[in-house]
């Protein structure tokens, strides 16, 4: 054999292999890092493409539940049941395979003797962290179905957070009026909401019948009880059904991903703002206020002056609780009222946007 192959011999009849140089080992690590640095990019793309894919899947989830209530109850989930009860989110529970926590929602009793299905749970110190729960020493939910509550995964974006999400307890002086409607469960999903002012906030005195999206607040009983006074809620049925939506479900937004800011020192510039606007509305997705109190945590919108636009990643706007907005670049997933995923370009004109989150305006939309 050659010993060009095998290396020369010395003395001995041993082979004699030359080495790299250091000069050829900086080269061929040279050679490897440009090659790390060409894959990297794509790698990540694969990620957030996989990712992105995860949360389409879970607005497809969540679309199933609207029309699986819709064919079970003849009609639209509510916007809310109430004020301070539940939102349209805990109510699909059973619907996304979560019929545990619902069932925990409507059985678990306050201090107070209030079933969360009437009030409860979720509006009276949820965590059991402030008073006054606190005060008489006891602990409504444990930590095990706190993180449970936190852990629905089909309400959570993945490329802007992982499960569990949510909110322990906001305890700063400022949130403490309202530390009990912010604490919970967080959602990166929020349903669209068209109708001006006048249909922003919740009311138990008006229907509200001039709102313009395609959820509204459910028609409810209420009772007077002794013990817990005279709005107890009782029973509620769907105000609305598919029919609502005038221009057609496949031109109709029903839910969306939601701008949110996840730096806190945005409270530096506007001090004045509270917990939901400081984090964006990524306060509790459980109930929401008459006076907007967690509302912003459940809904977002088109409207003039509030939305109008789709916030951009990261974007500190002092109305970015009102938004619509996403982690992924250039795009927003949509649920439209037919089931299907739009994902719509974040630079959309303003009057196509408003245009699909009305239900009566007799616009058909094409694909933006």
């Amino acid at each position: 054999m050659s010993a060009a192959i095998f290396g020369t011999k010395r003395r001995g009849g041993a082979a004699a292999f030359r080495g790299f140089t250091l000069v050829e080992l900086l080269v061929v690590i040279a050679i490897i890092g440009i090659l790390i640095g060409l894959l990297l990019p794509a790698v990540q793309a694969a990620r957030e493409a996989a990712r992105r894919m995860q949360c389409t899947n879970n607005l497809k989830q969540i679309g199933l539940a609207v029309h699986n209530f819709h064919d079970a109850r003849d009609g639209l989930p509510p916007q809310i049941l109430a004020p301070y009860r539940m939102t349209l989110f805990p109510i699909l529970y059973p619907y996304v395979e979560r019929q545990s926590l619902y069932d925990l929602i409507c059985s678990t009793e306050d201090y107070y003797g209030n079933k969360s299905f009437s009030k409860g749970l979720t509006a009276n110190c949820w965590w059991g962290k402030t008073a006054p729960v606190q005060l008489f020493g006891k602990m409504i939910l444990t930590d095990e179905e706190r993180r449970a509550f936190g852990s629905v995964s089909c309400y959570v974006c993945p490329s802007r957070r992982s499960s569990p999400a949510y909110l322990d307890d906001p305890s700063e002086a400022s949130k403490k009026n309202y530390s009990q409607y912010y604490a919970g469960p967080q959602t990166d999903y929020a349903m669209v909401q068209a109708g001006g002012t006048d249909g922003w906030h919740f009311s138990t005195t008006k229907d509200r019948v001039n709102v313009r999206g395609p959820f509204r607040m459910a028609k409810s009983n209420f009772q007077y009880d002794w013990a817990r006074g005279p709005n107890v809620m009782t029973t509620y049925s769907p105000r609305d059904s598919f029919a609502r939506l005038q221009d057609g479900t496949s031109n109709q937004i029903l839910i969306g991903e939601k701008h949110f800011i996840n730096d806190t020192d945005v409270s530096d510039n506007y001090p004045t703002l509270g917990l939901c606007d400081t984090l964006g509305g990524d306060c509790t997705y459980l109930c929401a206020g008459d006076n907007g109190v967690g509302l912003v945590s459940t809904i977002r919108t088109f409207d003039p002056y509030w939305g109008e636009t789709i916030a951009l990643p990261g974007e500190k706007l002092w109305n970015s609780a009102h938004k619509f907005g996403s982690a992924h670049a250039g795009v927003v997933n949509f649920l439209m009222g037919d089931g299907s995923i739009r994902a719509i370009s974040s630079t959309t004109p303003h009057d196509v946007l408003y245009a699909l989150s009305v239900v009566d305006d007799g616009e058909t939309i094409q694909n933006p």
